[in-house]
């Protein structure tokens, strides 16, 4: 099964637990609130599959999220994402973890453009990765620790 019918999969699963949900309330009433804990659950969930296509679009999800909504609160998912990072034993995941570690980390720092390719992941980490790079590279030209060899 590819990556993309997996990330499909769950999507359309996601979205029918949250419709579910949002049917089942008192009224029939959503609250916002209510909405943004079960998708930060569903992340979290996500985050532990065994399926590593899974994961990864999931990062992917996450920092999209936090572009368009970064006032909630994302640190369940930060720590998963520290864990993802230091652990995983597939290095493109481990990478995409810490890349989206960071961003939810320092997202003062790390501006997502949006373009025609934004909700890919090349387009996506490579934004995060080039501006942590030039934000590291001018902090240590500026404190004078630049060292070459």
């Amino acid at each position: 099964m590819s990556v993309l019918k997996v990330r499909g999969i769950v999507l359309a699963v996601a979205t029918l637990a949250l419709v579910a949900s949002a049917f089942a309330q008192p009224g029939n009433a959503l609250t916002s609130k209510h909405f943004q804990g079960l998708v930060m659950e569903n992340f979290r969930q996500s985050l532990k599959s065994d399926y590593q296509g899974v994961v990864e679009w999931t990062i992917l999800d996450v920092v999209v999220y936090k572009s368009k909504y970064p006032d909630l609160d994302y640190d369940g998912i930060l720590d998963r994402l520290n864990r993802l990072a230091e652990s995983n034993k597939v290095p493109s995941v481990s990478y995409k973890a810490y890349l989206a570690g960071m961003y939810l980390t320092h997202p003062e720092k790390i501006e997502i453009v949006e373009s025609h390719n934004i909700e890919t992941e090349e387009g996506i980490f490579r934004q995060i990765a080039q501006q942590l790079e030039k934000n590291l590279l001018s902090s240590n030209i500026e404190g004078g620790t630049v060292t070459t060899r």
